[in-house]
């Protein structure tokens, strides 16, 4: 859970299927590997941690990542996949 937001899979909604059960964005599987790498772990040990019901915090704790860290990673990927998005729609 980051700042009490918590989706349907834990607190990382992005683990699993795309919103809506349908296939997994490429967006959501670039977040899953840099968040993965930030906690020094790969995309599956996290899915695994974040669907036995661990937040991300939990995780990053454990990993000795602090909270900071891990919500500026998640919003840089944020920046960079909204700006990949913009561009894709514009050309």
């Amino acid at each position: 859970m980051i700042n009490g937001i918590q989706g349907s899979m834990g607190a990382f909604p992005m683990a699993g299927p795309g919103a809506m059960g349908g296939a997994a964005r490429p967006d959501r599987e670039k977040m899953l590997s840099s968040t993965a790498d930030l906690l020094h772990m790969s995309v599956d040990e996290l899915k695994s941690k974040l669907n036995a019901g661990q937040s991300l915090d939990d995780v990053a704790k454990t990993q000795g990542v602090s909270h900071d860290d891990l919500v500026a990673n998640i919003a840089q990927n944020l920046r960079a996949n909204a700006s990949s998005s913009i561009f894709s729609v514009l050309a």
